[in-house]
């Protein structure tokens, strides 16, 4: 199977990273205690895979390859891939609100979190 290169180094295949996120948020908001996945009778995050005709392979590989901006601006993660998906899954479970918000169509791109400390406000 094809690998994704990870620009934080190391390399994980599509599937890893989405059990990887599956686990995450499992361990942060479990399946059982979000109303949503309760209500469509899902037992866990990992049953929401499912593999679309439309793109048949490209669960396999996106690579991303982060050499040009390291080279050109000496770029260097500021974490690695498992700290840093963690960091973003908590970030988006901490800021349900907004989350909602967008996906009701309310959201009328207007910048927010401006009075929060820039690791507070963003993933």
């Amino acid at each position: 199977m094809g690998r994704q290169a990870s620009s934080a180094g190391g390399e994980r295949t599509n599937l890893q990273v989405l059990e990887r996120l599956c686990s995450l948020l499992e361990a942060l908001f479990p399946a059982a205690s979000n109303p949503a996945m309760v209500r469509q009778g899902i037992a866990g995050y990992d049953q929401l895979n499912i593999f679309v005709r439309d793109r048949p392979g490209h669960h396999r590989r996106y690579a991303i390859d982060a050499t040009k901006i390291r080279q050109a601006f000496g770029w260097t993660p500021e974490h690695s891939f498992d700290p840093g998906l963690a960091k973003t899954v908590r970030w988006y479970l901490d800021h349900r609100v907004w989350c909602n918000a967008i996906l009701a169509g309310q959201y009328g791109w207007q910048r927010l979190g401006l009075a929060k400390a820039a690791d507070e406000s963003s993933p």
